[in-house]
């Protein structure tokens, strides 16, 4: 009983809440309940494909309008706790609750609201995975999906190959309708930047016009130092640092095999699907 209410004191004086772009640490709220049925992927627009098992397992969870971000929540891991019952488990974020107050979260389930404390968490399980939509040689509509943070930014490389453009965020996809990327060339460059300001690149990927394209290329890590901006005032490319991150990655192997999922479209643009890694499933760490 003493041990049990240490614990309860020690989860009601959590430290200050920190909050940022896509993460989220000791934030305190309440857990709604909205019956069963309750949710879906809403605001998310994550059913336009499957989810993987993983997800499924999950217990899928609506986060306030203030913590959605705009849709930066989507796809996000959650660690809750119940202070009622110091039960702790990790969710899936897929929707925005409208109805909810800052920090709280709902679900849909039966139950009385409580008290909750709860952080940003890496998701259990995660690869590339990108979904198109209305994507053709002129405009690009791409949702990184199951990255194990939540992607804030996402820019194209140019067809100079040095420069970079970034992409709009409109909800849960990250668009581009002009600049220097257009058209589109059969594969792309992509580089994601995380909720904790780290950085991705993701070489040769191929996108269709719509569906699903899951690859497992190993993402570079680029150093937390370099700074990508939009290419009318500046680029990446005087960053020895990326640089070296990129050159790392263009001489790794090609063997890697990719998987291409594309639901009742043409795939005419899609070439050779085991061209589309970079790197070998011996050097996949992530």
């Amino acid at each position: 009983m003493v041990r049990s209410s240490l614990l309860v004191a020690a989860l009601l004086c959590v430290t200050a809440s920190f909050a940022s772009e896509g993460y989220f640490y000791g934030q305190s709220g309440h857990l709604k309940f909205f019956g069963d049925g309750y949710g879906g992927s809403g605001s998310c627009s994550l059913n336009t494909q499957p989810l993987p098992e993983w997800v499924d397992r999950l217990p899928k969870v609506s986060v306030s309008a203030l913590n959605y971000q705009g849709g930066v929540a989507c796809g996000m891991c959650v660690e809750i706790t119940r202070l009622d019952t110091l039960e702790t488990y990790v969710a899936y974020v897929n929707n925005k609750c409208d109805t909810c107050e800052e920090d709280d979260i709902a679900v849909g389930a039966s139950g009385s609201m409580t008290k909750i404390n709860w952080n940003t968490v890496e998701c259990p399980a995660h690869a590339g995975e990108f979904v198109f939509r209305a994507t053709s040689e002129h405009r690009l509509e791409v949702q990184v999906r199951h990255n194990a943070l939540p992607t804030i930014a996402v820019h194209i490389l140019n067809h100079d190959g040095v420069s970079w453009s970034p992409l709009t965020r409109e909800n849960n996809f990250f668009v581009g309708v002009s600049g220097p990327y257009l058209p589109l060339a059969p594969t792309i460059t992509l580089l994601l930047t995380s909720s904790q300001t780290e950085k991705e690149l993701i070489q040769n990927v191929y996108w269709v016009s719509e569906g699903v394209i899951t690859s497992h290329i190993r993402k570079v890590r680029v150093p937390s130092d370099v700074t990508v901006v939009d290419v009318t005032t500046s680029n990446v490319a005087t960053s020895t640092a990326f640089a070296q991150a990129t050159s790392t990655s263009q001489s790794a192997t090609t063997s890697q095999s990719a998987t291409t999922s594309v639901l009742g479209t043409s795939t005419a643009n899609v070439a050779s699907t085991s061209a589309v890694a970079t790197t070998s499933q011996s050097a996949t760490t992530s």
